[in-house]
Protein backbone atom coordinates (compact mmCIF):
# COMPACT_ATOMS: atom_id res chain seq x y z
CA UNK A 1 0.00 0.00 0.00
CA UNK A 2 1.41 3.64 -0.71
CA UNK A 3 0.33 6.80 1.43
CA UNK A 4 -1.30 9.35 -0.23
CA UNK A 5 0.33 12.88 -0.04
CA UNK A 6 -1.49 14.91 2.06
CA UNK A 7 -2.62 18.41 1.36
CA UNK A 8 -4.78 20.57 2.84
CA UNK A 9 -7.74 21.32 0.11
CA UNK A 10 -8.76 24.41 -0.43
CA UNK A 11 -13.25 24.35 -1.08
CA UNK A 12 -14.25 24.40 -4.69
CA UNK A 13 -16.31 27.46 -5.66
CA UNK A 14 -19.95 26.57 -5.20
CA UNK A 15 -19.04 23.53 -3.43
CA UNK A 16 -20.40 22.44 -0.02
CA UNK A 17 -17.07 22.27 1.33
CA UNK A 18 -16.73 24.78 4.10
CA UNK A 19 -20.01 26.36 3.43
CA UNK A 20 -21.21 28.20 7.04
CA UNK A 21 -24.50 28.84 8.45
CA UNK A 22 -25.96 32.52 9.02
CA UNK A 23 -25.57 31.03 12.76
CA UNK A 24 -21.74 30.37 12.48
CA UNK A 25 -19.85 30.36 15.88
CA UNK A 26 -16.33 29.01 16.77
CA UNK A 27 -17.25 25.22 16.98
CA UNK A 28 -19.09 25.18 13.27
CA UNK A 29 -16.01 26.86 12.12
CA UNK A 30 -14.41 24.09 13.37
CA UNK A 31 -16.55 21.40 11.57
CA UNK A 32 -16.41 23.60 8.33
CA UNK A 33 -12.11 23.34 8.52
CA UNK A 34 -12.54 19.48 8.97
CA UNK A 35 -14.62 19.28 5.56
CA UNK A 36 -12.39 21.90 3.99
CA UNK A 37 -9.52 19.90 5.08
CA UNK A 38 -10.93 16.57 3.77
CA UNK A 39 -11.39 14.87 6.62
CA UNK A 40 -13.84 11.76 6.51
CA UNK A 41 -14.37 11.48 10.30
CA UNK A 42 -14.93 12.83 13.85
CA UNK A 43 -13.80 9.94 16.40
CA UNK A 44 -15.66 11.10 19.45
CA UNK A 45 -15.66 10.38 23.56
CA UNK A 46 -17.93 13.19 24.07
CA UNK A 47 -18.30 14.90 27.72
CA UNK A 48 -20.16 18.46 28.62
CA UNK A 49 -17.29 20.55 26.64
CA UNK A 50 -18.09 18.56 23.16
CA UNK A 51 -21.76 19.59 22.85
CA UNK A 52 -21.15 23.24 20.60
CA UNK A 53 -19.37 20.66 18.16
CA UNK A 54 -22.50 18.29 18.15
CA UNK A 55 -24.44 21.38 17.75
CA UNK A 56 -22.71 22.80 14.43
CA UNK A 57 -22.70 18.87 13.15
CA UNK A 58 -26.78 18.67 13.59
CA UNK A 59 -27.36 22.23 12.31
CA UNK A 60 -25.54 21.47 9.29
CA UNK A 61 -26.81 18.08 8.78
CA UNK A 62 -30.56 19.41 8.85
CA UNK A 63 -29.56 21.99 6.22
CA UNK A 64 -28.04 19.44 4.16
CA UNK A 65 -24.57 20.76 4.15
CA UNK A 66 -21.31 18.13 4.77
CA UNK A 67 -20.01 17.06 7.56
CA UNK A 68 -17.49 14.58 9.00
CA UNK A 69 -18.62 11.23 9.90
CA UNK A 70 -19.43 11.12 13.69
CA UNK A 71 -17.97 8.18 14.88
CA UNK A 72 -18.77 7.56 18.91
CA UNK A 73 -16.25 5.65 20.83
CA UNK A 74 -16.78 4.36 24.35
CA UNK A 75 -13.16 4.65 25.39
CA UNK A 76 -10.91 7.75 24.35
CA UNK A 77 -8.18 5.24 23.51
CA UNK A 78 -10.54 3.44 21.30
CA UNK A 79 -10.89 7.00 19.42
CA UNK A 80 -7.36 7.30 18.84
CA UNK A 81 -6.46 3.93 17.93
CA UNK A 82 -9.71 4.41 15.27
CA UNK A 83 -8.01 7.39 13.81
CA UNK A 84 -4.88 5.70 13.75
CA UNK A 85 -6.40 2.76 11.51
CA UNK A 86 -8.27 5.48 9.48
CA UNK A 87 -4.99 6.96 8.45
CA UNK A 88 -2.98 3.58 7.99
CA UNK A 89 -5.81 2.65 5.41
CA UNK A 90 -6.29 5.91 3.37
CA UNK A 91 -2.88 8.36 4.15
CA UNK A 92 -5.70 11.34 5.28
CA UNK A 93 -5.39 12.07 8.68
CA UNK A 94 -8.44 12.24 10.88
CA UNK A 95 -9.72 14.00 13.96
CA UNK A 96 -10.36 13.19 17.71
CA UNK A 97 -12.68 14.87 20.17
CA UNK A 98 -12.32 14.00 23.77
CA UNK A 99 -12.95 15.79 27.22
CA UNK A 100 -10.96 18.02 28.96
CA UNK A 101 -8.13 16.77 30.81
CA UNK A 102 -9.14 13.87 31.60
CA UNK A 103 -10.14 12.49 27.86
CA UNK A 104 -6.55 13.59 27.27
CA UNK A 105 -5.75 11.59 29.92
CA UNK A 106 -7.54 8.44 28.83
CA UNK A 107 -6.08 8.21 25.28
CA UNK A 108 -3.20 6.58 26.84
CA UNK A 109 -1.14 4.42 25.02
CA UNK A 110 -3.06 5.24 21.56
CA UNK A 111 -1.03 8.66 21.70
CA UNK A 112 2.18 6.59 22.14
CA UNK A 113 1.24 4.49 19.20
CA UNK A 114 0.34 6.98 16.86
CA UNK A 115 4.00 8.50 17.67
CA UNK A 116 5.83 6.02 17.54
CA UNK A 117 4.15 4.44 14.23
CA UNK A 118 3.92 7.76 12.23
CA UNK A 119 -0.49 7.94 12.75
CA UNK A 120 -1.61 11.52 11.47
CA UNK A 121 -4.28 12.69 13.26
CA UNK A 122 -5.29 15.85 14.70
CA UNK A 123 -6.77 15.50 19.09
CA UNK A 124 -8.76 18.08 20.00
CA UNK A 125 -10.23 18.82 23.78
CA UNK A 126 -12.41 20.89 25.56
CA UNK A 127 -10.64 22.63 28.05
CA UNK A 128 -12.05 25.02 31.18
CA UNK A 129 -13.62 28.21 30.27
CA UNK A 130 -11.06 31.06 31.07
CA UNK A 131 -13.49 33.55 32.12
CA UNK A 132 -16.06 34.37 34.58
CA UNK A 133 -17.46 37.23 32.81
CA UNK A 134 -21.01 36.35 32.60
CA UNK A 135 -21.57 38.31 29.53
CA UNK A 136 -19.49 36.41 27.31
CA UNK A 137 -20.54 33.38 26.26
CA UNK A 138 -18.85 29.77 27.72
CA UNK A 139 -18.32 31.85 31.23
CA UNK A 140 -17.12 29.59 33.54
CA UNK A 141 -20.95 29.06 35.66
CA UNK A 142 -20.14 25.82 37.71
CA UNK A 143 -18.09 24.73 40.32
CA UNK A 144 -17.06 22.31 37.63
CA UNK A 145 -15.09 24.81 35.86
CA UNK A 146 -12.57 25.25 38.44
CA UNK A 147 -12.28 21.38 39.12
CA UNK A 148 -11.49 21.21 35.51
CA UNK A 149 -8.50 23.57 35.21
CA UNK A 150 -5.38 22.88 34.90
CA UNK A 151 -1.69 24.76 34.76
CA UNK A 152 -0.61 22.90 31.70
CA UNK A 153 -3.80 20.79 29.86
CA UNK A 154 -1.03 20.47 26.65
CA UNK A 155 1.81 19.48 28.73
CA UNK A 156 -0.60 15.94 28.94
CA UNK A 157 0.79 15.12 25.86
CA UNK A 158 3.11 17.50 24.27
CA UNK A 159 5.77 14.69 24.74
CA UNK A 160 4.24 12.80 22.21
CA UNK A 161 2.88 15.84 19.67
CA UNK A 162 4.45 17.01 16.78
CA UNK A 163 1.82 20.29 17.39
CA UNK A 164 -0.01 22.32 20.17
CA UNK A 165 -2.06 25.44 19.71
CA UNK A 166 -5.19 26.94 21.75
CA UNK A 167 -7.27 28.93 20.10
CA UNK A 168 -8.55 31.35 22.44
CA UNK A 169 -11.32 33.28 19.52
CA UNK A 170 -13.59 32.18 17.14
CA UNK A 171 -11.46 33.61 13.91
CA UNK A 172 -8.71 32.01 15.28
CA UNK A 173 -10.18 28.23 14.86
CA UNK A 174 -10.10 27.50 10.99
CA UNK A 175 -6.52 28.42 10.77
CA UNK A 176 -5.60 26.33 13.96
CA UNK A 177 -7.12 23.46 12.63
CA UNK A 178 -5.84 24.00 9.18
CA UNK A 179 -2.13 24.16 10.51
CA UNK A 180 -2.78 21.00 13.03
CA UNK A 181 -3.71 18.96 10.25
CA UNK A 182 -0.84 19.93 7.95
CA UNK A 183 1.91 19.17 10.47
CA UNK A 184 0.35 15.98 11.23
CA UNK A 185 0.58 14.85 8.39
CA UNK A 186 3.90 16.04 7.16
CA UNK A 187 6.59 13.34 7.30
CA UNK A 188 7.32 11.95 9.99
CA UNK A 189 3.84 11.53 10.38
CA UNK A 190 2.15 12.31 13.85
CA UNK A 191 -0.12 13.38 15.90
CA UNK A 192 -0.93 16.99 16.78
CA UNK A 193 -2.80 18.53 20.19
CA UNK A 194 -5.88 21.64 19.92
CA UNK A 195 -7.51 22.59 22.58
CA UNK A 196 -10.72 24.62 22.71
CA UNK A 197 -11.88 26.97 25.55
CA UNK A 198 -15.97 27.69 25.27
CA UNK A 199 -15.77 30.90 24.49
CA UNK A 200 -13.90 29.98 21.37
CA UNK A 201 -16.40 27.74 20.71
CA UNK A 202 -19.79 30.14 21.30
CA UNK A 203 -18.62 33.36 20.37
CA UNK A 204 -19.43 34.43 16.89
CA UNK A 205 -16.81 36.14 15.00
CA UNK A 206 -17.36 40.00 14.20
CA UNK A 207 -16.29 39.67 10.92
CA UNK A 208 -17.86 37.56 8.47
CA UNK A 209 -16.16 33.97 8.94
CA UNK A 210 -14.49 32.10 5.54
CA UNK A 211 -12.54 28.63 6.66
CA UNK A 212 -8.77 28.81 5.80
CA UNK A 213 -7.49 28.68 2.19
CA UNK A 214 -4.59 26.02 1.50
CA UNK A 215 -1.10 26.63 2.39
CA UNK A 216 1.99 24.96 1.57
CA UNK A 217 3.07 22.94 4.36
CA UNK A 218 6.67 22.45 4.21
CA UNK A 219 9.63 23.54 1.89
CA UNK A 220 9.91 21.71 -0.71
CA UNK A 221 13.23 19.06 -0.79
CA UNK A 222 15.95 20.96 -1.77
CA UNK A 223 17.42 20.03 -5.67
CA UNK A 224 20.68 18.87 -6.37
CA UNK A 225 24.52 20.37 -6.41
Amino acid sequence: MTIREYEVREPAAGSADGALTDQADGAELFVAQLVAAGVEALYINSGTDTFPVQEAIARRQALGMAVPRVVLCLDEAVAGAAAHGHYAVTGRPQAVLVHVDVGTQQIGGALHNAQRGGGAMLICAGRSPYTIDQGVPGGRSSPIHWQQEQLDQHGIVRNYTKWDYQPTRASMVAPAVQRGLQVAARAPAGPGYHSRPPAGQRERPEQPARVAPARPAALPPPGPR
